[in-house]
């Protein structure tokens, strides 16, 4: 499906002129999930990060408060 949709923005974009919005690279990597580890940075310089439940609920209570 990705490949007629980078096809379409190709096809699309030899009409406008413009550069087509997906590529057939940028199609193909979408399929492809990347998982990043941040045990390096925490061992270099040893710092402890928030979990992301906690770090939404502190925006959440401030924007409420603003």
């Amino acid at each position: 499906m990705l490949g007629i949709a980078w096809r379409a923005a190709k096809l699309a974009s030899l009409f406008t002129g413009k550069p087509a919005a997906l590529t057939s690279d940028a199609a193909r990597s979408s399929l492809n999930e990347s998982l990043y580890s941040n045990e390096k940075i925490k061992h270099t310089i040893g710092i402890q990060f928030k979990p992301l439940k906690q770090s939404i609920e502190e925006v959440c209570e401030g924007l409420k408060n603003n």
